[in-house]
């Protein structure tokens, strides 16, 4: 099992973080959540994950302005983050990769690949 390898997903749809908290429970990871981009960094006082599923589009601040941040914080700088849109286009997936992403996944996420692509960055 995953039991020692925390996520922290960044996910304002309810609906699809319900289905990203299920998935990788189910697989065994320790799952913490945020609606927002505070709570985001509100969690990262607390506790450093192995991996940050963080959306693209969020209220307030957005998921590439955190990513920035993190990648400028020295005891965070060093955490994978993995984006989240249903952005599609090469256009903004390379200027989120420019952001400071270690990875993308695109929306609707396939399960299989969804947590193939998990695993690759853990």
């Amino acid at each position: 099992m995953n039991n020692e390898k925390t996520i922290l997903i960044v996910e304002d749809n309810p609906t699809n973080l319900i289905l990203f908290q299920d998935l990788l429970e189910a697989k065994g990871y320790k799952v913490r959540t945020a609606k927002t981009g505070f709570e985001a960094f509100d969690i990262l006082e607390e506790e450093i994950p192995d991996l940050i599923l963080m959306d693209i589009h969020l209220p307030g601040l957005d998921g590439l302005s955190i990513v920035k941040a993190i990648r400028s914080t020295p005891s965070l700088a060093h955490i994978k983050v993995v984006g989240l849109s249903a952005l599609v286009m090469e256009s903004d997936i390379r200027a989120a990769m420019e952001a400071g992403l270690n990875g993308y996944i695109t929306k609707p996420v396939s399960l299989l690949s969804f947590l193939q692509e998990i695993e690759k960055y853990l």
